[in-house]
């Protein structure tokens, strides 16, 4: 029995002593993109639209043509498994992950949603302008 409990804690401290992982600059993100994708709502429309992405602190700033501005920053106390970036965007909340492109540029795939969820939910991708 205490050759088990030794090993445990044996895994534990392995485990402790282990590096964060690293996060990703924000700056990987800067840059121009093409939004591409549908908003909520029952008449909403699919579109395309140009946008950049800047950084401003701890934030990416979103400035999507047509849509206007909003921001994106690292998902606080995110449970595992949720979207590793959120924000806002006028009246819509925000969860976004990204997966690199063969050429080692960010694609940010996020739902956008309102508060109260009637309008359902809309998928915008955010493709790399290169």
């Amino acid at each position: 029995m205490r050759a088990w409990m030794v090993a445990v804690a044996i895994a534990v401290m392995a485990l402790a002593a282990l590096p964060a992982a690293a996060k990703v600059p924000l700056d990987y993100f800067a840059g121009t993109y093409e939004a591409v994708g549908r908003m909520p709502g029952a008449d909403a429309m699919t579109f395309t639209e140009p946008m950049t992405i800047t950084v401003e602190g701890d934030r990416l700033i979103l400035d999507v043509g047509g849509f206007g501005a909003g921001y994106l920053q690292e998902h606080q106390g995110a449970l595992e498994g949720a979207p590793p970036y959120a924000g806002r965007m006028g009246d819509f909340w925000i969860d976004c992950l990204f997966k690199n492109d063969p050429d080692n540029y960010p694609v940010m795939i996020c739902k956008f949603w309102t508060q109260d969820r009637i309008g359902g939910e809309g998928l915008v991708t955010f493709w790399p302008d290169v």
